[in-house]
């Protein structure tokens, strides 16, 4: 019988998301295509010798069609690898076995669970050699995230984060630094204003994005660039690009 858990509500919303991008992809080019096809999903708490616990969660398919690895990853090969992997410090597994695909990730219990005030660094925040154009992104929404992420990285800028939370970016600026930042002004129950001011005072270009009116913002980033919801990307990187230019 599988192991019943209760989630927190981010936890949930970004497993949904990977799970549903997951479930699209078997009905449309995997076992789900076939009438003979099954899609076995498990889970489990795992505890080591010093009691640390870590959830595993599985996607097997199993009685489609073989299964190819993708010659280029696109936005469904993000959702189902890099949500799991920032909003759940996962370790992400992608096997395009001959007899079905299979994905797999381990995260902190934490992730899934809850944890005390404080989040785990993400995997994709282990700080970078410097670089010009090196990004600080601050965003609480996954999928705006990923949206921005990928469109940095394929506009050949360094990404640092995405940081969803006022901490974790904190961390990654002690790191050393950036040379710009994009910050989503409303980080669930906190504002990135103390970022803002980091960024200030070290004299480090930003631009801020946000779904409310500029004037609902902090007074620290009423004189800052801003972006509305949903960001265009070409204007946001040519803004960027111009933005470093100029320092």
């Amino acid at each position: 019988m599988p192991q019943r858990l209760r989630v927190t509500s981010a936890a949930a919303q970004n497993l949904g998301m990977v799970l549903h991008e997951l479930a699209t992809n078997a009905a449309k080019h995997g076992s789900l295509t076939r009438a003979s096809g099954q899609v076995s999903v498990t889970w489990r708490v795992a505890e080591d010798a010093a009691r640390r616990k870590t959830f595993v969660m599985s996607w097997t398919e199993m009685g489609g069609p073989t299964s190819d690895a993708p010659e280029r990853a696109g936005f469904g090969t993000a959702v189902i690898r890099d949500i799991a992997r920032s909003s759940l410090d996962a370790d992400v597994t992608l096997d395009y076995a001959p007899a079905g695909f299979r994905w797999r990730i381990a995260c902190p219990f934490a992730s899934i669970a809850g944890a005390e005030r404080g989040d785990p660094a993400f995997p994709d925040m282990r700080e970078t050699p410097r670089s010009p154009g090196r990004i600080l992104v601050v965003e609480d929404e996954p999928l705006v995230a990923l949206e921005l992420t990928q469109s940095l990285r394929e506009a050949g800028f360094a990404v640092m984060g995405p940081a969803r939370s006022v901490g974790q970016a904190m961390q990654l600026l002690e790191a050393g630094g950036c040379d710009a930042a994009v910050l989503d002004i409303n980080l669930g129950e906190e504002t990135s204003e103390p970022i803002a001011r980091e960024l200030i005072r070290t004299n480090t270009p930003f631009f801020t994005v946000s779904g409310y009116a500029a004037d609902q913002g902090p007074d620290v980033v009423a004189q800052v660039p801003a972006f509305s919801k949903p960001v265009q990307s070409e204007r946001l990187i040519a803004g960027i690009g111009r933005m470093i230019a100029a320092t």
